[in-house]
């Protein structure tokens, strides 16, 4: 999910769920500088405990607003029975906060102990190839092998198979290190 292009004073949510169940699993967003002066969020979760929950696995949330407050991951309420974990999260702009969950979560450290979630989740940039290809460099190895298996999940975006354990977000790929110095 990517391509946003509000320029005005509304909010850009790439993922909105406001009741229900989401289970969001293996996806690429890609929340670009908008130049919107609203809030932006990756995922926005409008639940609580009695209306809902959110299974977020394997996802890769970007948001790269620079202009405003810039969320990855926000719930309005804290009652939402929230199972997340093996995401990658990143953010470049300075109103950025990782998530929010009864409090602004400015890193991964502060949203694992807001939330008690994504221990297994990690923060930086995943390597798209642009603001607008999320498929990931074959030199950046964040999301390689850091992912975990989901029923029914065999193939990725591009009908490739999935490694075990699985790469992180929407595409699987061969990771190339880089060479040792000798």
């Amino acid at each position: 999910i990517y391509d946003f292009q509000n320029t005005g004073t509304s909010q850009v949510r790439a993922v909105f769920a406001s009741s229900g169940q989401l289970e969001m699993f293996a996806n690429n967003i890609n929340v670009n500088n908008a130049a919107a002066t609203g809030t932006s969020y990756s995922v926005y979760l409008s639940t609580s405990a009695s209306s809902g929950s959110a299974d977020l696995r394997n996802n890769i949330l970007v948001n790269r607003e620079s202009n405003s407050l810039a969320y990855n991951l926000f719930t309005t309420s804290t009652g939402i029975r929230l199972a997340s974990d093996h995401n990658i999260f990143h953010g470049t702009g300075g109103g950025y906060r990782l998530g929010r969950f009864g409090v602004d979560c400015v890193n991964l450290a502060a949203w694992r102990t807001a939330t008690g979630q994504d221990n297994h989740s990690l923060s930086g940039d995943p390597g798209y190839l642009s603001e607008t290809d999320l498929n990931l460099s074959s030199t950046n190895g964040l999301s390689h092998l850091n992912g975990t298996p989901i029923s029914g999940l065999s193939e990725d975006i591009d009908g490739q198979t999935r490694w075990t354990p699985p790469d992180i977000g929407g595409d699987e790929y061969t990771y190339v290190a880089p060479a040792r110095d000798v």
